[in-house]
């Protein structure tokens, strides 16, 4: 089960489905990994408070990048309110592999990033 879920992180990182830039977006965020280099940029197109886009742009590892592209396919047409109630229990879960520290917060960057967003 653990080579299922580490192929599907490969693929995420190198056939992001959700990578590039909105030509048109309401809402923005960044976030960075001091310690490892890691950075994320967000935009976001957002109505009524609802995520009708989300894109990224990264320089990041591949536990940050495959992280960011199922956190986005997950928010994608949700309330933006959810993004407050994902936790690092929930964005382990969706990776499916264990994480040491370090790699953990690989993984939580991009959810750090949008929890800066604040709904209009």
């Amino acid at each position: 089960m653990l080579d299922l879920y580490q192929s599907q992180i490969l693929d995420r990182s190198q056939n992001p489905r959700f990578r590039g830039e909105l030509e048109h977006f309401t809402h923005q965020a960044e976030g960075a990994n001091l310690s490892c280099g890691d950075e994320i940029s967000w935009q976001l197109l957002i109505n009524d408070n609802k995520i009708i886009t989300i894109k990224y742009q990264s320089r990041a590892c591949t536990i940050c990048t495959a992280s960011a592209d199922m956190l986005a396919e997950e928010l994608e047409n949700k309330p933006l309110s959810e993004v407050k109630n994902w936790t690092t229990e929930k964005v382990t879960e969706l990776l499916g592999i264990p994480l040491s520290p370090v790699r953990l917060k690989c993984a939580l960057l991009p959810l750090e990033a949008l929890k800066s967003i604040t709904p209009s």
